[in-house]
């Protein structure tokens, strides 16, 4: 009946001679009025059934993204509006905030009470919505990112006003979701508050980019399909088995059938000592890239911190079994992280040091088994290279606001940027065995070549305090080391490349071109300046 809806509204057509429109023609009514089914085979229930998936996507559609976007934000400012408010008026931030929060008896005791409540209206929300939201993002053609790698981005920078001059459209996951499934039933109550608290203040920092009436959206807030599907988040598991048997084959120096042998081998490696013994490569035990010291004092800290939130007893003497969890968690996290990209037509964005190695070494595992690079690896470098977070010592535009992102966006200014930024990377053949080493090469040297030389005229643009569209540039304008960390073939350290480089936000050629000849008299000088760079670019040239 579906089918005779939609082919009396003309909006199912066949092409000539298809088998199932001779499979159509036998359909018959049976004396009650309704379809026989003994009349209806195979090739048509299957296109009665991608017809009704059809009809509900563009169903869901006609609720707008926007709505959903803003519904959930009220949601949050209906818990958190007060907090948020004292948080930008005190100048601190959501950690200070959730510290303060979690150490108050009183919040942590009412917020225990409805712990349960809370998770559940958060999980109905994304139940009702979540595949709005996900159809409008899987139908929405632009460069999109999908954020993972940990719960949420850090608040110490928002990743939308870096990453946003390149990429289109950044998911974000919905970081209430991620803990009311996922670790709500096992964290003290002090601890759950604190992480509720501390990302629900971090996510109401990017409402303005999310709810922005531009298109296609700068931030759009989503849930994650594995806290919702029981089922998928199996198939994670069994994805992340897959990936700890190959991470373990290099950390160990052998072979592993199946998961249940990197049990078997691990469960006998009760203490550091043993395990270390057969660790063949020392670089590949990584709990966190931050933590110093020799690695029977990080898998001590790893039993005793990283499961202090939580009401679970652990065997914090068991070596081999803390160094399965770590291993396994960041496997899983990676795959969930592609999973998703991969479900929204985007590319992995991450900003966590240590998620962002396990990143690299998934490519590099998944190179050598014969998959391939993930589409889009010069987009995932480049959306590094851009963020200005600070422990990653660089920063190509940093400091900029969510309106002047959101008016650079409105101006059309973003494209002609995003050129210049890709410039030099066409030419590479991302299906090469040494892709990702040369992918990160190439585009820091590309980048060098073509941005290096106008250093001084961006210098002399931040100084001049000159205006575009109204936004003052000089604030965002800062020189940087480009670094990234790229896979190589075999067991060949990572390889580290850097150019100093300086590069900026701005608006079309068209107009910084009229702008230009008002600073800068000379053509030589013009060439040289902001200016300059988007002319060139839009002539086809780099000189």
């Amino acid at each position: 009946m579906i089918l005779k809806d939609e082919l009396k509204a003309g909006r199912l057509k066949f092409v000539p001679d298809l088998q199932v429109v001779n499979a159509l023609s036998r359909v018959k009514y049976a004396p009650d009025g309704k379809i026989d089914p003994e009349t209806v085979d195979a090739s048509v229930r299957a296109l009665a059934s991608a017809v009704a998936l059809m009809r509900d996507r563009e169903e869901m559609k006609q609720i707008p993204l926007q709505e959903v976007q803003r519904a959930y934000f009220d949601f949050l400012e209906c818990f958190f509006s007060r907090p948020f408010s004292e948080m930008k008026r005190h100048n601190v931030s959501p950690h200070d905030i959730a510290m303060g929060m979690a150490s108050t008896e009183s919040l942590v005791s009412a917020f225990a009470a409805d712990a349960e409540e809370f998770a559940s209206r958060i999980k109905d929300f994304w139940t009702s919505y979540g595949p709005v939201v996900h159809t409008h993002l899987e139908d929405l053609r632009c460069l999109k990112s999908v954020y993972g790698g940990d719960i949420f981005p850090s608040y110490t920078a928002n990743i939308a006003c870096s990453v946003g001059l390149y990429i289109d459209t950044i998911v974000l996951p919905d970081p209430l979701l991620r803990i009311a499934t996922q670790f709500l039933p096992l964290m003290k109550p002090e601890r759950s508050l604190y992480y509720i608290a501390k990302h629900a203040l971090n996510v109401l920092n990017y409402k303005e980019l999310a709810l922005a009436d531009v298109e296609p959206p700068i931030v759009v807030v989503a849930p994650d399909h594995s806290a919702l599907d029981a089922q998928e988040m199996e198939y994670i598991q069994i994805a992340g088995e897959a990936d700890l048997i190959e991470h373990c084959s290099r950390l160990f120096g052998r072979g592993f059938a199946d998961a249940k042998e990197v049990d078997s081998f691990l469960a006998r490696l009760t203490t550091a000592d043993q395990l270390i013994s057969k660790v063949a490569d020392p670089s590949r035990l990584l709990f966190d890239v931050d933590w110093p010291g020799p690695l029977d004092q990080q898998i001590r800290r790893y039993t005793e911190d990283a499961f202090s939130d939580f009401n679970v007893e652990v065997d914090s003497g068991h070596a081999g079994k803390a160094v399965q969890v770590a291993l396994q968690g960041r496997m899983m996290q990676i795959g969930d992280l592609l999973i998703r990209s991969s479900q929204l037509r985007g590319t992995p964005l991450m900003d966590a040091p240590t998620s962002w190695q396990y990143l690299l070494w998934k490519y590099e595992y998944d190179r050598e088994r014969g998959k391939g690079l993930f589409p889009g690896i010069d987009d995932v470098l480049l959306s590094k290279a851009l963020q200005a977070e600070g422990d990653q010592k660089l920063a190509l535009i940093s400091g900029l606001p969510p309106q002047a992102l959101i008016d650079l966006r409105r101006q059309g200014a973003l494209a002609d940027l995003r050129e210049i930024i890709r410039a030099g990377i066409a030419e590479i053949d991302v299906t090469a065995p040494s892709a990702l080493a040369e992918v990160g090469e190439t585009v820091t040297a590309n980048l060098s070549a073509a941005l290096s030389k106008h250093k001084s005229g961006l210098a002399a643009l931040a100084a001049s305090k000159r205006r575009f569209f109204g936004l003052e540039v000089g604030p965002w304008i800062t020189t940087a080391t480009i670094s990234i960390a790229a896979a190589s073939a075999g067991n060949i350290p990572l390889s580290v490349v850097a150019a100093s480089v300086g590069m900026l936000g701005v608006p079309s050629a068209k107009d910084l071109w009229k702008d230009g000849k008002a600073i800068l008299s000379k053509g030589q000088e013009l060439k040289r300046s902001p200016a300059g760079i988007l002319f060139r670019h839009v002539k086809g040239t780099m000189r």
